[in-house]
């Protein structure tokens, strides 16, 4: 995977409400030379504020984050996990997004 926006995969509607208690994005491969900056939406909308979404370090394979701004989610909600930001040389492959909820 590489470049801003990339979709990691269709997005997921929740089957029942919930509130998330952190996230742990982790990957088999280094994450290049570059960092990347990952994203997760409810609806469209990022669950974090500006700022401060989780960044796999260039040379990094793991981040780990409990500092959600939009932790409520609803039956019915669509979860999508992209890249937001990731210099031209960067890309991960082997992704594993790890998204845990009360």
């Amino acid at each position: 995977l590489s470049g801003p926006t990339t979709f990691i995969q269709a997005p997921l509607v929740m089957p029942r409400a919930g509130t998330w208690s952190f996230v742990n994005f982790v990957t088999r491969t280094v994450a290049s030379t570059a960092s990347a900056y990952i994203d997760i939406n409810k609806n469209g909308t990022s669950i974090f504020d500006a700022g401060t979404r989780p960044t796999i370090a260039g040379g990094g394979t793991f981040v780990s984050t409990a500092s959600i701004a939009t932790k409520n989610f609803a039956r019915g909600d669509r979860i999508s996990w992209d890249y937001d930001q990731v210099a031209s040389t960067g890309h991960i492959t082997d992704f594993n997004i790890e998204l845990i909820s009360e």
